[in-house]
């Protein structure tokens, strides 16, 4: 008796692992596949592949009971590869690449176990240099410069830990100068300048510790009329005023204490010293 009941339990045990496991498909509404693979329990487990409605794959790869693992890969829907990427328990872990529907490669991260880390780069469509830099614990850690399609840098700022510091340049498609300041814990600190796209300075002005617009700034009027000069507490704008256009040498202006009066109403702040 002892015998039989352990043989019965024996094989019910070996069904219900048979039953564990199950052949899944699963259709789009219109009766075309969308995904196949295998169950086990509540889990996807082993080989999953999901499909475009016109039969192609989306993507393809392993779970072990519901976790991603190894490689995986998806696609666009001309059956061009999209991406691809290895998993460690869910992790993104390895070298992940991205592509272009054409082909070509689109960018390329190294990830420890869901951060990225070391070289990142990428290019444009046309081939060319989109962005560099590093990585260091998920966090961007040294100098990163990014492209425009023609070549040209667009941007170029060092980061520490994630937060950029030092110099800030940007520039326009053309290779003129931009904007370029200083950077401080990742917020703008200091003169920053910005210019126009043949390369005129046209705006001047100071961002304090806390990145906030602070004293005076000047604007130079793009309809060459009049410039305006603002002053700025903590961001927020505590006078402005016009003057004739080109009145204003940016180029060596400096910023001073200064007093404005007009008649009744005497507004304290800074002035500008158009000789130094």
């Amino acid at each position: 008796m002892k015998n039989a009941l352990t043989i019965f339990f024996v094989l019910l045990f070996l069904s219900s692992c048979d039953n564990s496991y199950q052949d899944v498909k699963v259709y789009y509404d219109s009766g075309e596949i969308k995904a196949e693979g295998v169950m086990y329990l509540s889990f996807e487990h082993g080989v999953w592949t999901r499909y475009y409605k016109n039969g192609t794959k989306e993507s393809e790869g392993e779970f072990f009971k519901g976790v991603q693992t190894g490689d995986w890969y998806w696609y666009f829907d001309n059956g061009q590869i999209k991406e691809s990427s290895h998993f460690e328990e869910n992790d993104a872990h390895g070298v992940s690449k991205r592509y272009f529907k054409n082909g070509q490669i689109r960018a390329q991260d190294i990830w420890a176990y869901d951060l990225r880390e070391g070289r990142s780069y990428a290019f444009h469509e046309n081939g060319s240099k989109s962005y560099a830099g590093l990585f260091n614990d998920g966090l961007r850690d040294s100098v990163w410069v990014w492209y425009y399609d023609n070549g040209v840098i667009e941007d170029s700022v060092r980061f520490v830990y994630g937060d950029e510091q030092g110099l800030g340049v940007s520039y326009f498609k053309n290779g003129n100068k931009k904007e370029y300041g200083q950077w401080k814990n990742g917020l703008k600190y200091g003169v920053w300048r910005y210019f126009s796209n043949e390369g005129k300075l046209n705006k001047k002005g100071e961002f304090n510790q806390f990145g906030y617009r602070e004293g005076i700034w000047v604007l130079k009027d793009s309809l060459n009329k009049f410039d305006s000069i603002i002053k700025y507490t903590s961001g927020y704008i505590d006078t402005c005023y016009s003057i004739p256009t080109d009145t204003l040498n940016l180029d060596s202006l400096n910023i001073q204490p200064f007093e404005l009066k007009g008649g009744e109403n005497e507004n304290k702040g800074s002035y500008i010293d158009m000789e130094g």
